[in-house]
């Protein structure tokens, strides 16, 4: 067996490509964060830079916002850097692995304890489904749906 070093240092490798892409994007990070104001130097992290699109993602609605808002300027600055000499537009992204942006669900707990309303005419529809529908998990499941109304 070969010890890890040897995989992950070998750059023709898909390890050692993915070693390098991480350490790129960690590179691009600092250099970034440099040109953005308080609070948006802290979450936000370069994802990935390829063709000329640069993909930063952000925990945060509130501060997705704000870094739109601030692209036309970064990208101007960042062009000045000799890494960014290519770069044509910058991607703005939620960060999908971010725990608060995940459903993190147990048998007890449902996906999202949002309420949610349907109209009339919605919850009378599903109503007839579920007492079409011989399934009983089913029914019940629609008929709870349907009483959830304004």
């Amino acid at each position: 067996m070969k010890p890890i070093n040897k995989i992950l240092n070998r750059p023709d490798q898909v390890l050692g490509n993915l070693t390098k892409q991480a350490l790129l994007n960690k590179y691009y990070t600092k250099i970034i964060q440099k040109y953005l104001d308080n609070p948006l130097d802290t979450d936000t992290f370069v994802t990935g830079y390829k063709n000329g699109v640069l993909t930063i993602a952000t925990p945060y609605n509130e501060k997705l916002t704000l870094l739109k808002y601030t692209v036309p300027d970064l990208i101007k600055n960042l062009r000045t850097n000799s890494y960014f000499i290519g770069l044509v537009t910058i991607k703005t992204v939620i960060n999908p692995n971010n725990p608060q942006n995940l459903y993190q669900t147990n048998k007890n707990q449902t996906l999202s304890k949002t309420k949610f309303f349907l109209s009339d005419q919605s919850s009378n529809t599903l109503n007839k489904l579920a007492n079409s529908i011989k399934h009983s998990k089913l029914q019940k499941a629609l008929l709870k749906l349907s009483k959830n109304i304004k």
